[in-house]
Parts: C-alpha cells; sequence; structure tokens
C-alpha cells in the first residue's frame, strides 16, 4: 500500500502537470492587501482524464515486477518526477499571494524543473546496481579537449553568425587589423578607411582616451589579444579569430581537467569540467573578443604548474615563463595575475635556481619591453597613461564593496546568479586547507583571487561595459577550479550530493539556455536596467524586481 501512495503521489504530479501545460497566471492589480491573480485553465474534465490515468498508471506499476530486477529501483527511477508536483505551486489559493515570487514557476522556469527531474532520474539510473555500462571507463583529456573545442566552435560561429562582435570587441579587432596591415598600433588611419565595416555595421569611432606622442591616437585596449589574433584574422577574418579564441578556450579546459584529476580522481574531474568550463562566466567567453579567456588559460596552466610535479627538465620554465609573461600584454590588470604566480612559481623552485631562472628571465624580458612600449607610444613609463584622468576619478579603494557584491549578486552580472556551482568550492576550499599537502597551495589560491578581485573593483564599472555576467572573474576561474574539484570529491552525504547536483543542473541550464538563441542575448544585459534572462524566466511574476 505504501508503495501504491508513492507511484500515485508521482504519476497524480505527473498528470497536474499535463493538464497545466497551457494555463497562464497572470497580477491583474497590486492594491496595499497583495496582488490580484487571474488564472486561466483548460477544462476540468481533462484534469479528471488525467489524474484517472495516474491512478490506472500506479496500479500497473505496482502489479508489475520484473523478477530479475527489485520493484525499489523502479520507484527510485520514477520518484524524481514527484517535483512536477511544483507546476501546481503557483495556482495555489493562498501561498502565491504571500510569495508572489513564486508565479516565476508558471513561466518557462517550470521547464526547469522538468529538467530536474529528468537529471534526477538519470543519476538514479547510473547509480543502479543493475546497470552494467556504469563501470565502463570514463574517457580521458583528448575526448575532453575535443568535446570543449566541438561545443564553444558551435555556439561561438553560431553567435558570431546571428550577432557579431558587439560592445569592446570591434576595438580588440582594428588594433588586429592595423598590426596585420599597416604593422602598427596606430588606429586612427584604420577608422578612417572603414577598415571595422568587414565586421561591424555601425559607425565605429576610436576608443581612447589620451593622444600619444606626435598626437598619435592609440587605443587604450592592450595589444596582446590582437597580436594573437592577427594570423587568424588574416585567414579567416572575424571569424578565424572566434576560432582562435575557441581553442584557446579548449586548452583552458583541458588544464582544468588535467589539474581536477590529479586532485580528485577522473570522475570528479568529469564534474569540476562542466561545473567550470560549461557554465557563466566561461560560456560566453570562450568566443567573445575580449581578452579574458588567453588570461584563464595562461591561469590554469600556472595554477597547474604550482601543484603538478616538478619537470625534470630545468629549460621547460623558459616557455613556461614565455606562456605566463604575456599576462599584462593582454591587460593591465592582469600584471597583478603575473606577480602573483611568478612569484608563487619562484618560491616553489628555489631550491632549483636554474629552473627559477629559466622561469623569470623571459617575465622579466617581457614586463620590460611592455613598460617601454607606453615610453615609445606615450613618452612615459607609466601603464595607466593611456586612460588620461580615469583612474583618478574612477578606480578607487571606495569602490571596492560595491564591485565585490556586485560581481557576486547582481542579477545582471553576478558569478552567483548565473552559476551558483561555485558555492560548492567554499566546501572544498575548506577540505583543503585540512590537508597538510593541500593547505600551502589552498592558501597562495585564495590570496591571488582576493588580491586579483580586489584590485579589479576598485574599478566603478565593475561590470566591464556591454558585456557577458562576471567578466572581470574569468581569468581566476582556473584558481576556483581546484576548489570545486575538491569540493564535489569530498560530498559524502545524499543532501550534500543532491544538493550540489541541483547547482550544477541549474548553472549548466543558465548557460545552456542563454547560449541557444544568440539573437535573443540572454547573456548581455545593460548595465541599467533588469537582466534579459530573469524577465525571461519570471513568467507572471515581478521576479526582476
Amino acid at each position: 500500500m505504501a508503495r501504491f501512495a508513492r507511484l500515485l503521489f508521482v504519476f497524480t504530479g505527473v498528470a497536474v502537470a499535463v493538464w497545466l501545460l497551457p494555463a497562464s497566471i497572470h497580477i491583474v492589480d497590486w492594491p496595499s492587501g497583495g496582488p490580484s491573480r487571474v488564472a486561466l485553465f483548460k477544462s476540468l474534465w481533462t484534469l479528471w482524464v488525467a489524474l484517472a490515468v495516474a491512478v490506472l498508471a500506479a496500479g500497473v506499476s505496482v502489479g508489475f515486477r520484473r523478477h530479475d530486477r527489485p520493484a525499489p529501483t523502479t520507484d527510485t527511477l520514477l520518484s524524481p518526477f514527484a517535483l512536477l508536483w511544483l507546476w501546481a505551486v503557483p495556482f495555489l489559493p493562498w501561498l502565491p499571494d504571500r510569495m508572489p515570487m513564486l508565479l516565476a514557476l508558471a513561466g518557462p522556469l517550470r521547464w526547469g524543473v522538468t529538467a530536474l527531474a529528468i537529471c534526477g532520474s538519470l543519476i538514479a539510473a547510473v547509480r543502479s546496481k543493475d546497470v552494467r555500462w556504469r563501470r565502463m571507463p570514463l574517457p580521458g583529456r583528448h575526448v575532453l579537449f575535443t568535446a570543449s573545442l566541438a561545443l564553444y566552435l558551435g555556439f561561438g560561429l553560431w553567435s558570431a553568425g546571428e550577432v557579431g562582435p558587439g560592445a569592446d570587441e570591434p576595438h580588440y579587432l582594428i588594433i588586429t587589423q592595423s598590426l596585420w596591415r599597416d604593422h602598427d598600433l596606430a588606429i586612427e588611419n584604420n577608422h578612417a578607411r572603414g577598415d571595422y565595416r568587414e565586421y561591424f555595421g555601425g559607425e565605429l569611432r576610436p576608443d581612447f582616451l589620451q593622444r600619444g606622442l606626435h598626437d598619435v591616437i592609440y587605443s587604450i585596449h592592450a595589444p596582446g589579444l590582437p597580436a594573437l589574433l592577427a594570423p587568424a584574422y588574416a585567414v579567416a577574418g572575424y571569424r578565424g579569430a572566434v576560432v582562435l579564441l575557441c581553442f584557446f578556450a579548449a586548452l583552458a579546459a583541458l588544464a582544468v581537467f588535467d589539474l581536477a584529476e590529479l586532485l580528485a580522481g577522473r570522475a570528479t574531474a568529469w564534474i569540476a569540467w562542466s561545473a567550470v568550463c560549461l557554465t557563466v562566466p566561461f560560456i560566453p567567453h570562450s568566443w567573445l573578443i575580449f581578452p579574458e579567456i588567453p588570461g584563464a588559460l595562461a591561469m590554469a596552466w600556472a595554477v597547474s604548474w604550482l601543484y603538478a610535479p616538478l619537470p625534470a627538465r630545468a629549460r621547460t620554465w623558459l616557455w613556461r615563463g614565455l606562456a605566463i609573461g604575456i599576462l599584462p600584454w593582454l591587460h593591465t590588470k592582469f600584471v597583478i595575475l603575473l606577480a602573483a604566480m611568478a612569484g608563487l612559481l619562484f618560491l616553489r623552485l628555489w631550491r632549483q635556481p636554474k629552473a627559477a631562472a629559466m622561469l623569470i628571465a623571459p617575465i622579466a624580458v617581457s614586463v620590460a619591453l611592455w613598460l617601454g612600449s607606453f615610453y615609445w607610444m606615450y613618452g612615459v613609463l607609466d601603464p595607466q597613461i593611456p586612460y588620461g584622468d580615469f583612474p583618478k576619478l574612477f578606480v578607487l579603494f571606495a569602490n571596492i564593496p560595491r564591485g565585490v557584491l556586485g560581481l557576486l549578486f547582481d542579477q545582471k552580472f553576478g558569478l552567483l546568479v548565473y552559476a551558483p556551482i561555485y558555492l560548492v568550492a567554499i566546501t572544498g576550499y575548506w577540505v583543503m586547507l585540512r590537508r597538510t599537502e593541500q593547505r600551502w597551495f589552498a592558501l597562495a589560491l585564495l590570496a591571488t583571487v582576493l588580491t586579483f578581485v580586489a584590485s579589479s573593483t576598485r574599478m566603478y564599472m565593475w561590470w566591464g561595459g556591454s558585456s557577458a555576467p562576471a567578466r572581470f572573474l574569468v581569468p581566476i576561474l582556473p584558481l576556483l577550479a581546484p576548489m570545486v574539484a575538491v569540493g564535489f570529491g569530498e560530498l559524502r552525504t545524499p543532501a550534500a550530493r543532491g544538493l550540489s547536483v541541483l547547482l550544477l543542473v541549474i548553472s549548466l541550464l543558465v548557460s545552456l539556455g542563454g547560449s541557444m538563441f544568440p539573437e535573443h542575448l540572454m547573456l548581455f544585459s545593460p548595465p541599467h536596467g533588469v537582466a534579459r534572462i530573469v524577465e525571461a524566466l519570471q513568467g507572471g511574476s515581478p521576479l526582476t524586481l
């Protein structure tokens, strides 16, 4: 009888959800006593038929039992579909009046509930003892790299075709054109010729705040990314640049996976990869023309070198120094990351002076040339000179609390709003602190994260202009990935596992939903206003408010 009651609860929940498919609910007035709602339903006889079918299905399921499969297995596979009862919550007579945000469950968000139910059933199937393919070995890093590249290329080229470059992307592309065609960084003639019309339909003015020597206009955007993209642009234009960035993103995903496997095993590494590299903000920045993904790749490599076994050959550190030495060329604020990683790696190598010298030499040369470029263009050794008086007015320590809150919780740009899976990093960091062999590594990661976040949020415009959520945090995602991996690897209780899977599924659904229709710009909200994706999901609720 108890089993019949459980199955009846599940099947009736599915029946009610089917009946509510065409239903809708709307707030028509909001007096001081609370909102007034109007709901539209299909005829009641449809509900009675659906409920009758549900009762019959429950009875048949109780009576049907295979001899080689115990009944609880079937119950476990079906139980997650009890979540479909959430479809009925917005239509209840009292609760939604007290909590109007529940009306969001009558909008597109209900399909997220359905996706959670399906994922729960699939997870139950994988965990079932009678599923033989559960013991099949998981694929390795080559499959992961190929899957990552295919996914980023698919979404990236789709977005390039539907939307094209926006915000600061055309400015990076025009520097690329200047480097390739004119072999210089002076962009005034490129704007005058209209070179940008190859990929941008509007009018594009030079983006500068301070003229250089001899009254030459140089962009405020750093030349490192355009220098990397120039060969790809020469071959295939804007789409070639997108392809190269997707390749960088796939390499970063591979580095994240390798370190996660080293820390927590292959199965957990796949979960960590999906949590970091398939969610916002790694997506959609994997294909956008911004310096964040190349910066994330350099940091992913550096974090791996900080923990992985030391290579046998000292000369390996020469190219490693070159790889992270490019960071300040990508963006001036990345010099914080370079200083942190160079210092930490040097500390690890202090007993190997030859390897330490191999690491530091290319970094020192890169920094010297980087500072020299400002003297060559502007006549002073000041990396902030291209920005004029902007840093004095808008880059202040007083902005840090506001910027941190925004980067984490803002409905348009907050990391945890779009990827709540990063809450698992808190658990992972605590576990790493308690492990003697990982304590120094954990402290180094946190110190770097805090320093970079504090430096970035000094800027008044912490959201980074017209960009996708948490753009400024993209380069430090590889530092959070080990914490996410260890956090997932240490989940012990069913409640903790269930909550973590729920957070992961929500994060993946947000990422997928925001990328599936690039023309709707779901992940690109106006800086002042409400979030497009929340606006689309809210249904009849005032969720954006």
